[in-house]
């Protein structure tokens, strides 16, 4: 496992090398840290999120007089 004394030695770095970077290149790595931060509390979220289909058959009634084909057909006119 890293230790916190790590941590403080890559911020040096990371800091010292920022530093040295052109400005439009700065804007790039604060993007990339922005993107680094969503990602990681994305990945916190549970994954044992189960797939519903509680939208099927829904619009059922408002199409019954058409057939799946005649909507296919629909939908390629538009």
């Amino acid at each position: 496992m890293i230790s916190q004394k790590n941590f403080i030695g890559y911020d040096a770095i990371i800091a010292e090398k920022v530093s040295q970077l052109q400005y439009f290149q700065k804007q790039e790595v604060f993007d990339f840290i922005n993107f680094l931060l969503s990602k990681s509390s994305i990945q916190n979220e549970p994954t044992n999120r189960k797939v519903t289909f509680e939208w099927e058959g829904a619009l059922k009634k408002m199409f019954s007089n058409i057939s799946s084909v005649e909507l296919q057909h629909n939908i390629w006119e538009l």
